[in-house]
């Protein structure tokens, strides 16, 4: 899901939305662990969550919510994430088999591609409709 919801959260940053509430670090240090449980931290145990993360994301109506389990700003920040995002870079430059020149989870890495991108298209298209047609 933290692939899915990538971009979306990016897109909140480039229409100047407060995005401290994805800061995980910020997140921990200025929220009480009520507020943190309410939110579904990942970095609490799964016991301790009661709430639900989608609610802290604009996404349209389509998009399934019921599978955002976790604050989103903790699903985007997983390491599988973050690697997907610098495979999704180095495509965009046509040098993934330079990023892994032995081959190594190439295939995995271009269905996150995949994923990353048509997500990211879908940010976009949102984005260019006007807010009484969404």
């Amino acid at each position: 899901m933290g692939l899915r919801l990538l971009p979306w959260v990016l897109g909140h940053r480039s229409e100047h939305k407060d995005l401290s509430i994805f800061d995980c670090d910020r997140c921990q240090r200025n929220t009480t662990r009520l507020q943190r449980r309410e939110k579904n931290c990942g970095f609490l145990p799964p016991d301790e969550r009661i709430g639900h993360g989608a609610y802290m994301i604009t996404v349209p109506f389509e998009f399934p919510t019921e599978d955002i389990k976790e604050c989103p700003g903790w699903l985007i920040r997983l390491p599988q994430v973050y690697e997907a995002q610098v495979a999704y870079m180095w495509t965009e430059k046509g040098m993934l088999r330079e990023r892994y020149p032995d081959g190594e989870r190439l295939e995995l890495l271009m269905d996150c591609v995949q994923v990353l991108s048509a997500e990211q298209s879908s940010v976009e298209a949102w984005r260019m409709t006007p807010p009484d047609k969404r």
